[in-house]
């Protein structure tokens, strides 16, 4: 299966950069799985094709060889999820063509900053809350034992958080996540993907961010 000879009908996925969604990642084949559509007067139905990968692909959990999509389906490769929105929009006139995609980003990040915040804030109650807890000397002792594990709490919280946006806060087309940092912030992105790619990925995927 080359997916420079796939017919209008189907669409690979792989690690391979000529794959029409590019998941770079190791453990990931060249190509390693297809989505074939079948049209039909009752409407398109699309069929999920593994490509005899050794690390397999995955429906909602369950790895499949060839299975049909339903909207609401989970797709696994390797550590990237796709969607079905992703994996059927590829199959549109401009496939590369993701401003929509990219730009539901903002919320994400917008959302990430709140929690962050709010993970923050709270740390800092916790500590007002251990010093009224800290008289007498027991209380003292009592205080700061739970002010440790307040803190680490806040810590796992924050690396749970942070690990989910790295699956989430990536490019739409080829997952590459960016950085959480203040500069990259959604803007910060837009502004650089305009300035150095002329609105595509920065990554190099040719994904188009902003026209």
């Amino acid at each position: 299966m080359n997916p420079e000879t796939a017919s209008k009908q189907s669409i690979t996925i792989g690690r391979g950069k000529a794959n029409h969604i590019v998941v770079p990642t190791l453990s990931i084949t060249e190509v390693h799985a297809r989505v074939v559509r079948h049209p039909s007067r009752e409407g398109d139905t699309y069929w999920l094709e593994d490509n005899n990968s050794s690390n397999g692909t995955y429906v909602n959990d369950f790895r499949i060889v060839r299975r049909r999509l339903q909207p609401d389906d989970q797709v696994r490769i390797g550590n990237q999820v796709l969607t079905y929105r992703r994996l059927i929009k590829a199959f549109s006139r401009n496939p590369d063509d993701y401003t929509r995609e990219f730009a539901e980003l903002e919320g994400i990040w917008e959302d990430y900053i709140a929690l962050k915040e709010q993970l923050e804030n709270r740390n800092l109650a916790d500590q007002v809350s251990d010093l009224t807890v800290g008289v007498p000397l027991i209380g003292l002792a009592l205080g700061r034992l739970l002010g440790a594990e307040r803190s680490a709490r806040k810590k796992r919280e924050l690396a749970e958080l942070e690990a989910q946006m790295t699956q989430v806060y990536a490019c739409p087309k080829c997952g590459t996540p960016f950085p959480l940092t203040r500069d990259s912030s959604f803007r910060m992105l837009l502004q650089r993907s305009v300035n150095q790619k002329q609105g595509h990925c920065l990554a190099g995927c040719g994904a188009i961010w902003t026209i």
